[in-house]
């Protein structure tokens, strides 16, 4: 039997790391213990030690003092060879001041200086983003500011590699144990900010974009152009609209054998940045029923000004399950992502447990695709501010494609570059590859990011 003896102090936080690598990712069982008379983790089996891992984080605080501020973000940062590691080099976050190696061969056991429990932590909790006090105009951290853009491993599931690095010390030790397995899977999701960009469009409004088109852009055929798509949608149907691409999402998902994730509006609380839809309007109604019937999935997608307002975020999810329950659509499991990524480490995540969801997608950089949470697996999310492990689920964002076309203003190839690199390392450790492509950005087929959202699904 596998054994993990625990430092005292933070029981709550180190055991929610633990359980999460041996019992959710390893799937095995072990025995943990709390011993005040120790300082470090001690790994055995069948009482034979094998393993010990320093602790540079959570010993060093009393109960009172809360550990995520701004002095405890990992610092220095090194960069190592480190046997059993099967990255290019093993990232220490935690480790003794002035450390020249991290890891130790014994006659019986391995000593690991670098504190991966801390690292975890650090990483799955996103503790780092909630004191973050520089924010763009939508209250969200940028990836520039985040340790792992800094120090340029955010392109790098480390979480993933500690992962491995203790699999391969326990494999190495040739116990008869065996370990979970898991799947690549590629993820599609699609927020449906519009659903059509010209049917529920009024006159007015029309007027205001053509003269845009005219005097800011000064471009006619745009506004030709503009006219011709606004007759087509009120003269044959909303499925005529530019924007009411979900036949052609559906196809492709079919087609390679994905699950689709299709987020709506339940509400409005911003006219500014929210949506241009009801989900009473019979159209919705019947896209709902088509994409259900389609096997893909839906879910919620809670307004801009919603982030930290539980009585908005539940009568949203109530407006999209009485319509979803009136057309008979069940699903195993209700999850959906925040409008403009903006989500509140602790206060989101109590709100979507409280409310009943199951799993959220907001855990990516709005203009930093790669891994947020150093991870490509699902997992379960820690309230750090209530210590305890909520019952809901992240499934990390790896790419959205605003991130490369909007924020960073990539070339095709160099978006391709850097989502391929971003791919196969999630191949590698068979994760989760959650892309996220609005629905409005399958309009022009020739345009990069339909060509780039093509690549990764044919690829998969």
């Amino acid at each position: 039997m596998l054994k993990v003896q625990v430092p005292p102090r933070f029981t709550k936080e180190r055991l929610y790391v633990l359980d999460y690598l041996i019992n959710d990712v390893f799937g095995i069982h072990y025995d943990v213990v709390i011993n005040e008379q120790i300082d470090k983790y001690m790994f055995s089996y069948n009482d034979d030690l094998f393993l010990v891992i320093e602790d540079h984080f959570f010993g060093k605080f009393s109960l009172e003092k809360p550990y995520h501020s701004i002095d405890n973000l990992p610092n220095p940062i090194h960069y190592m060879n480190v046997e059993f590691s099967e990255s290019e080099s093993f990232v220490s976050l935690y480790h003794p001041e002035g450390c020249s190696k991290i890891f130790e061969t014994f006659s019986t056991y391995y000593l690991c200086k670098s504190d991966i429990i801390a690292s975890i932590f650090f990483m799955l909790t996103r503790w780092e983003d909630h004191i973050n006090t520089n924010r763009d105009i939508h209250g969200r951290v940028s990836a520039s500011n985040c340790i792992a853009y800094k120090f340029n491993f955010l392109h790098r599931p480390i979480v993933n590699e500690y992962i491995e690095f203790l699999w391969n010390i326990i494999e190495s030790k040739n116990f008869k144990i065996y370990r979970k397995s898991f799947n690549f899977n590629f993820v599609p999701t699609h927020d449906v900010d519009y659903v059509a960009q010209y049917y529920f469009l009024s006159f007015k409004s029309l007027a205001y974009q053509l003269i845009g088109d005219l005097i800011k852009r000064k471009s006619f055929s745009v506004f030709f152009e503009r006219i011709k798509s606004f007759a087509f949608s009120k003269l044959f149907g909303i499925k005529k609209d530019p924007f009411f691409t979900f036949q052609n999402i559906i196809k492709l998902s079919n087609k390679y054998g994905v699950k689709s994730y299709f987020n709506f509006f339940g509400g409005i609380s911003n006219v500014k940045y929210d949506c241009n839809y009801s989900l009473s309007n019979l159209h919705i109604k019947n896209l709902l029923k088509t994409i259900s019937a389609e096997g893909h999935m839906i879910g919620l997608h809670p307004s801009y000004e919603s982030i930290r307002n539980s009585d908005l975020i539940k009568s949203e999810k109530d407006n999209l399950f009485k319509v979803c329950k009136e057309l008979n659509i069940n699903q195993l499991s209700w999850g959906g992502r925040q409008h403009y990524l903006k989500w509140d480490i602790s206060e989101t995540s109590r709100i979507w447990e409280n409310i009943g969801l199951n799993f959220d997608s907001s855990l990516g950089y709005y203009d930093g695709p790669g891994f947020r949470c150093g991870i490509c697996y699902s997992f379960p999310i820690f309230d750090f501010e209530k210590k305890r492990k909520l019952n809901l689920v992240e499934m990390p964002l790896i790419i959205m494609e605003c991130s490369y076309f909007d924020y960073l203003n990539l070339s095709f190839q160099e978006a391709k570059n850097r989502s391929t690199e971003l791919l196969n390392k999630t191949k590698k450790y068979n994760g989760s590859f959650v892309v996220l492509w609005h629905n409005d950005r399958f309009v022009d087929l020739n345009s990069d990011v339909y060509k780039l959202y093509l690549y990764l699904i044919s690829n998969i």
